[in-house]
């Protein structure tokens, strides 16, 4: 009969899957700080490694959908920024209202 083992790996799909909804997870928490309305847009400014942006970058498409965002702005040297965990990295996040 077939033979098939199991591959533990993740593929790197699912793997960036997993950061994209890490990443949504900390700017649902942003957005609740700030005590936004469930129908305001914001922007999203990140700082995150190559990795991790390359993810959120992948996933654009649902995370503006879950987070109502205009635009995701990878940059460096954010003040005030709300640091979690994504993919097992660092990374910060500023939500602001758009507008």
């Amino acid at each position: 009969g077939a033979f098939s083992a199991l591959d533990t790996r993740i593929s790197p799909q699912l793997e960036a899957e997993g950061i994209a909804r890490d990443f949504n997870r900390i700017a649902q928490d942003q957005r609740k700080k700030l005590d936004l309305a469930v129908s305001d847009r914001i922007t999203v400014r990140f700082e995150a490694s190559d990795r991790i942006a390359a993810a959120v970058l992948a996933h654009t498409g649902m995370l503006s959908d879950e987070l109502l965002s205009d635009g995701f702005d990878r940059t460096e040297g954010l003040d005030d920024a709300a640091t979690g965990k994504a993919g097992g990295e660092a990374v910060q996040i500023v939500v602001a209202r758009a507008g």
